[in-house]
């Protein structure tokens, strides 16, 4: 009898530990080589991608954001060197899906615990054409990042609710994937609409889901009323992009599991004197 109270004891205080919340320090706008091995060096361990669909095949899909961008009008010279601005043309870097999502699985998949897919799919509202995207995000990041051997999370983000039709056949050829568990999804551009994304998030099926919301680095926001209700309930949370450190600490006051910012190095920082851990590959959120 001792002996089973203890191993129940054990097990309570195990527990935590095993569960214990990892964090997500993502940087922003990696859209071509020299912006990953950046993102690495300086410290993140997550990346956030614009997939631009644009060109009609698989093997014409992109990484590219465009401008204006959160670089747009700064003066370098002012910029902290670990900001993603600092290098030259972020706005307009652009690298080829395939390739891009290849090194991250065979380069860094012990470094990187997340990877974020801003899709690029604002210009479509035809629900067939949604799905056919959907199926199509699936598959890339299937066969080129998964498949070559990355192990951590692939976050697969549309920009609206109305957009749902996309996320939902997405879902619909992961839940089938063996690598299921690695899929998570998101609407990242509703802003304060909390409940009206967790209702559609949720109406994909997946246990998988993530709230996600913001506004550029460069432009007056505030998402602490979002960021606090989605810590109640229950559901892993990501603000972006932030560069200031007292926005961060804020934030990760309020319960967010990651940020995306353009100052990686600043962040982890900040989350090492928080006691935030970083998450690390086998994390699921």
């Amino acid at each position: 009898m001792v002996r089973i109270m203890f191993f129940v004891f054990m097990l309570f205080c195990i527990r935590p530990a095993y569960s214990q919340r990892q964090y997500y320090d993502i940087c922003h706008m990696v859209n071509n080589r020299k912006a990953l091995d950046f993102a690495v060096k300086f410290g993140a361990n997550s990346v956030e991608m614009d997939l631009q669909f644009k060109g009609g095949s698989l093997t014409d899909y992109y990484f590219y954001h465009g401008s204006p961008c959160d670089c747009t009008g700064r003066v370098k010279a002012l910029l902290s060197k670990d900001n993603i601005c600092k290098l030259s043309g972020m706005c307009n870097a652009r690298v080829n899906a395939k390739k891009q999502l290849n090194e991250i699985a065979s380069q860094y998949s012990s470094q990187i615990a997340l990877v974020y897919i801003d899709s690029k799919v604002e210009y479509i509202s035809d629900k067939r054409m949604l799905r056919q995207l959907g199926d199509s995000v699936f598959n890339l990041l299937e066969n080129n990042l998964l498949d070559v051997g990355y192990r951590g999370v692939v976050l697969i983000a549309a920009p609206k609710v109305k957009h749902l039709e996309y996320l939902k056949e997405a879902y619909m050829q992961a839940k089938t994937s063996k690598y299921r568990d690695q899929y998570y999804f998101t609407i990242d551009g509703e802003g304060k609409n909390y409940d009206k994304t967790m209702s559609a998030l949720r109406s994909i099926g997946s246990s998988n889901i993530i709230y996600s919301t913001g506004i550029s680095a460069l432009a007056p926001g505030s998402y602490h009323t979002q960021i606090k209700q989605a810590n109640k309930d229950g559901v892993f949370s990501i603000v972006w992009t932030l560069e200031k450190s007292k926005s961060m600490k804020a934030y990760l006051k309020d319960g967010a599991g990651g940020i995306m910012t353009n100052t990686p190095r600043d962040l982890k920082r900040i989350m090492g004197k928080e006691n935030k851990p970083l998450a690390t590959y086998s994390y699921r959120p």
